[in-house]
């Protein structure tokens, strides 16, 4: 008797499959792009940094800019990267916060875009700053990406919560404060988002702690939230620097795992995080990008007190499973 092969070839593919579904690959970068006069005309600027984005392939799915400063009366920096670059990023949270206070210049300089749909969820300007700084509105820009899709059967993978900032230059001791105000920020935005507990949150941006300053880098990681992942000291070697700005790295990508004593239970992994240096080449900024690239994934994060209640669930599942694809190639071959 002839055995058709078709039919469990088939059977066996979907089972297969079902692995692989509710996985997307994101990819983020963190460019402080210095647009200050002092630091050359944006309106030439702008342009090229457009340019170089559209050009990269594989193309980032959200940029988070800082230093992309407006007045009350003068947008243009913002205006050229938000409609040069919306043919690829239609989204973006700007201009905050909008209005500008009475008392300050500029507004927080932060800018993200994003390939995908995304909200301002809170923007917290921070109560201090100090020297030229005081002039701008920093604070911390949060924001929630749709990174799902109707199309791509990925209707289950975690939300994602997205941070950019820019903390004080100098002036230590307004720095920590400033930190310790960014927490309380993504404390009050969890809070804030129906089912956030089921997020991946990641913050990024030019956050002006030198890694090798180990007291005030310790300060950061501990303080920004209960569990803090730097996501390129996780792939990178102990010896690589990863210098953004001279020889310091003060421009970061990270992974905050557990907020207000509640572990996020969105789940991901770093598959490649580093530095982009596409905008040093003409002198279009002085820092380098820090760039991460996750995949998240429609698996959900058990604490270990939920494991033993949860293990005879999962495990007679990965068992079938795993029967299942055997006895289909035993039957094919």
């Amino acid at each position: 008797m002839r055995i058709n092969h078709t039919l469990p070839v088939a059977i066996l593919i979907a089972l297969l499959s079902f692995s692989v579904e509710g996985v997307k690959i994101v990819r983020v970068l963190s460019q402080n792009v210095k647009f200050i006069l002092a630091a050359g005309d944006p309106s030439i600027r702008a342009p090229v940094i457009v340019e170089r984005l559209l050009a990269k392939d594989p193309l980032y799915d959200i940029i988070a800019f800082q230093e992309v400063f407006s007045t009350k009366a003068d947008y243009l920096g913002m205006t050229l990267l938000v409609e040069g670059l919306a043919a690829v990023y239609p989204f973006h949270v700007k201009l905050q916060p909008n209005p500008i206070p009475r008392s300050k210049f500029y507004d927080s300089g932060l800018l993200i875009v994003s390939r995908y749909p995304i909200e301002l969820v809170e923007f917290h300007e921070y109560g201090s700053s100090s020297g030229l700084d005081a002039l701008s509105s920093k604070g911390m820009m949060i924001a929630a990406v749709n990174v799902t899709s109707s199309e791509d059967n990925s209707e289950q993978l975690p939300k994602l919560v997205f941070g950019n900032t820019h903390l004080q230059a100098g002036a230590e001791a307004t720095r920590l404060k400033q930190i310790s105000e960014a927490s309380d920020a993504f404390k009050r935005a969890i809070a804030s988002i129906p089912e956030s507990i089921n997020a991946v949150v990641l913050a990024a941006g030019d956050f002006n702690v030198n890694e090798q300053d180990q007291e005030s880098y310790n300060f950061l990681m501990d303080t920004l939230s209960d569990q803090t992942r730097d996501l390129f000291r996780e792939v990178a070697e102990e010896s690589v620097v990863g210098a953004t700005l001279g020889s310091r790295r003060i421009d970061y990508v990270f992974g905050l795992d557990k907020i207000s004593g509640e572990r996020m239970r969105g789940s991901y992994k770093v598959l490649e995080a580093g530095v982009d240096d596409f905008a040093m080449d003409g002198d279009l900024t002085d820092h380098k990008g820090a760039y991460a690239i996750i995949e998240l994934s429609n698996e959900t994060i058990i604490e270990d007190d939920e494991k033993a209640s949860s293990a005879f669930q999962v495990v007679p599942i990965s068992i079938f499973f795993l029967f299942s694809c055997i006895t289909l190639l035993a039957f094919v071959f």
